[in-house]
């Protein structure tokens, strides 16, 4: 965004008046042959003395008087960024490289305006130029890198903190960020030593301590060591140490979710031997050892549910960038149906209710945590909700349906024959079935690690002929699974 600058004339006229105001501009002039040298001279002191509005106006006086230069248009630039004039910044720092493109520290600034906006393209651009123009500079290197962590490309992340710590910069906090980026690429080795440096800088912070002894605890899980994983843990975590169920529960669902199956069923076990009634962890580790289910069972979908409805939303949406409600619909919206019956099956705490809802319609949603039941009626857009398992639901149902939405329904249940039969009993001739699935190019159906069962298209498509025709299918990205993009598929099916 461009700045108002006064005219040259108002510049020339306003001097004598900013001369006798401030006597440091007058005694400027004087040696100075030329205004806009005095006018930056005395808008620097002023920036150090913390006087940004003369600051500034000292150097917009300049830049009218000599708008080719570019050192003036780069202080105006950073006075109106400590001002907090963001866009008016970038403005002139845009003016200030198109002048002089080698300024490494004009691209920097331009680089951290842009990552507030946030511009994570433009940002990359403008850190990255810096880079190359002062390939030792650590505040570039550690500017790209957080700007990497935030875009959860935590490679690139890894490499540029890696980089500024070799340029110098020792602080625990970039130690801190490596080590999460490490963690999030699972390489627990290296994530315990980068916490083991910023601990040793911050030997106060639990928190930190706490992540540092759960990385040294699982890089010792790997190497099947768990007993010296347990005593790195109390070593690195001192006199707070957290509930040894708890450490080894989560370990088991971070090796498990990164691949390290071995491991992660070393774990289950052990939690499993010592927590026998636990029906969440006694299923995913079912899971992981490939144990032949059809679908999750329904211990696990209430303990699971229940336990996770208060925070269910922002895990899924923020964290794992779970947008299927969202998907569906926009596919269900490219058909131009007007369905007045909708059943949201598996409605979770009622993401898709808003979406779903509108004048004229009937709304149901069923699922089997009556805790997810609850966020879903807070919602106050279902007509009825109820309490059941989804495909008993639709066995014992006798009043048709217009539309039935599925989303992330379907990776709970890996035989989906009963599905089929039951939504095209309830669906009569041009009623639409909208649903998402986890993909795998097996025969069938799959159970992953993570307790979600992933099917072949063709797999559904099968079932699905002769009572249903297939009207829409996009590939997708489901949601994220140890950082990683899990593919998936929205198919929209039309009853004949």
């Amino acid at each position: 965004m461009d700045i108002e600058l006064p005219a040259p004339e108002q510049v020339m006229a306003l001097l004598p008046k900013w001369q006798a105001e401030h006597p440091s501009l007058q005694a400027m002039m004087k040696h100075y042959s030329e205004p806009p040298k005095a006018l930056r001279h005395v808008g620097l002191l002023f920036w150090q003395q913390g006087d940004l509005q003369n600051a500034m106006r000292m150097f917009a006086g300049a830049v009218a008087l000599a708008p080719m230069e570019a050192s003036l248009w780069s202080g105006l630039g950073g006075i109106l960024f400590a001002s907090g004039h963001r866009q008016e910044a970038a403005g002139c720092l845009k003016n200030a490289l198109s002048r002089d493109p080698s300024s490494a520290t004009d691209w920097l600034l331009l680089g951290t305006i842009y990552s507030a906006e946030p511009d994570i393209a433009c940002s990359e651009d403008a850190f990255r130029h810096a880079l190359t123009l002062d390939p030792k500079s650590a505040d570039a290197a550690i500017s790209l890198g957080l700007l990497y962590v935030r875009a959860k490309r935590y490679e690139k992340a890894a490499e540029c903190l890696k980089d500024a710590i070799a340029r110098g910069s020792q602080n625990a906090a970039i130690y801190t960020c490596l080590a999460q980026a490490l963690t999030n690429l699972g390489d627990f080795p290296g994530a315990a030593n980068a916490f083991a440096e910023a601990a040793r800088r911050q030997p106060d912070d639990l928190p930190l301590r706490l992540k540092f002894g759960q990385a040294k605890f699982l890089a010792s899980v790997l190497r099947g060591q768990l007993a010296d994983g347990l005593e790195a843990y109390r070593e690195a975590v001192g006199a707070d140490p957290e509930n040894r169920e708890k450490l080894i529960r989560d370990a088991f669902h971070i090796l498990s979710g990164y691949g390290h199956e071995e491991a992660a069923i070393r774990l289950g076990e052990i939690h499993r031997s010592e927590n026998p009634d636990d029906a969440i962890q006694t299923y995913l580790l079912a899971a992981l050892k490939h144990e032949p289910l059809t679908q999750a069972p329904e211990d696990y979908i209430v303990s699971y549910f229940d336990k996770f409805a208060d925070t269910f939303d922002n895990q899924l949406v923020e964290i794992l960038d779970y947008h299927g409600p969202e998907k569906l619909h926009a596919l269900l919206a490219a058909h131009r149906a007007q369905p007045a019956r909708i059943l949201d099956l598996g409605c979770g705490t009622g993401l898709a209710g808003p979406l779903l809802k509108a004048p004229g319609r009937i709304l149901t949603g069923v699922d089997l945590s009556t805790r997810m039941l609850e966020k879903a009626a807070a919602r106050d857009v279902y007509d009825q909700l109820v309490t059941s398992e989804a495909i008993a639901f639709l066995a014992q149902r006798e009043q048709p349906f217009d539309l039935i939405f599925a989303a992330d329904f379907l990776v709970y249940v890996g035989d989906l024959s009963a599905f089929v039969h039951h939504t095209a009993r309830l669906l009569g001739q041009g009623g639409l079935l909208a649903l998402t699935i986890e993909t795998t190019d097996a025969q069938t159906y799959r159970l992953l690690p993570s307790g979600r069962f992933a099917h072949r298209p063709g797999y559904i498509e099968e079932l699905a002929r002769g009572a249903f025709i297939l009207r829409r299918q996009e590939a997708t990205t489901i949601r994220l699974e140890a950082n990683r993009p899990v593919d998936g598929a929205l198919m929209l099916f039309e009853r004949i």
